[in-house]
């Protein structure tokens, strides 16, 4: 399935917002949580697994759009 113009930049756009949040959620939850429980690194580490892959998806199609 071939997507439209506006369809891939909406795609980045969103890709683009969530990555946003979860940089926030990166930056927030250390200051209201403590970081000694093995769950809580566990998911920083899930967030910014999500930060490198949902950016990449996001300029991969500012890139196609060109």
């Amino acid at each position: 399935m071939k997507l439209t113009r506006a369809e891939t930049r909406f795609l980045a756009n969103l890709f683009t917002n969530i990555t946003a949040g979860w940089v926030g959620v990166i930056i927030i939850t250390p200051n209201f949580s403590d970081l000694t429980q093995f769950e809580d690194v566990t998911l920083l580490i899930f967030n910014l697994v999500s930060v490198i892959l949902f950016s990449g998806f996001a300029i991969r199609m500012e890139e196609r759009l060109k």
